[in-house]
């Protein structure tokens, strides 16, 4: 009878272990992507519109949450960016001085945005498909700017496409980024949302949002 209170006991031990284990993870996780914040707040103001049906103030707010993500992501990485011509054409003239060569980015680096994709992909902020879908973001927004282009699809593929880089860059956090999902081809990079292939699993995740 003894034996099998203490076997009783082991078990509630290990599990209430097991279980503060768990909680200190996840605080850890909560803490280092509270930067993050900000982004999540906006997505839910998106989503909010999507539901009703302001696509084109939905598409236009999806490219600037693309923008705001670079930004914390930016500033917590000690990174400051600036997009102006002024900092494009420097950026340039570094590139060609070495000789095409991106260079390394530091901490307390200016960088535009451009060259700011570049370093998140090296440091393991972005695969092929995120990379893809960060593109389709921005073409979907400029068109919606620029076009005063309304387009349910689209407007809910970009959002789905922004939650992805938003899991993406949450889960570096927690070494699970990894590479996901088919090469993206040449002729599958077009210039408008609704005429290019998606991969398979966020085509699926898009049905969903809009049912």
């Amino acid at each position: 009878m003894e034996g099998q209170q203490s076997m009783v006991l082991w078990i509630m031990f290990a599990a209430g272990m097991m279980f503060s284990v768990l909680l200190i993870m996840a605080w850890i996780f909560i803490k280092r992507t509270a930067y993050l914040s900000p982004v999540k707040r906006e997505l839910k103001k998106e989503k909010q519109w999507l539901r009703r049906g302001e696509y084109n103030a939905a598409m236009v707010k999806g490219r600037q949450n693309l923008e705001l993500l670079f930004k914390v992501v930016a500033a917590n990485n000690g990174i400051r960016l600036d997009n102006t011509a002024a900092a494009q054409a420097n950026a340039r003239s570094v590139q060609e001085r070495n000789h095409g060569c991106r260079g390394r980015a530091g901490r307390n680096r200016v960088m535009t945005h451009q060259q700011f994709g570049w370093w998140m992909e090296e440091n393991g902020y972005l695969d092929r498909v995120a990379k893809w879908e960060m593109n389709q973001v921005r073409l979907i927004g400029n068109k919606a700017v620029h076009e005063n282009f309304i387009s349910k699809e689209d407007a809910w593929n970009q959002y789905n496409y922004m939650e992805d880089l938003l899991k993406i860059v949450s889960d570096r956090h927690t070494n699970r980024h990894r590479q996901r999902g088919p090469e993206i081809k040449k002729s599958q990079t077009g210039h408008h949302g609704a005429g290019v292939k998606k991969p398979s699993g966020t085509q699926a995740k898009a049905r969903g949002q809009q049912n």
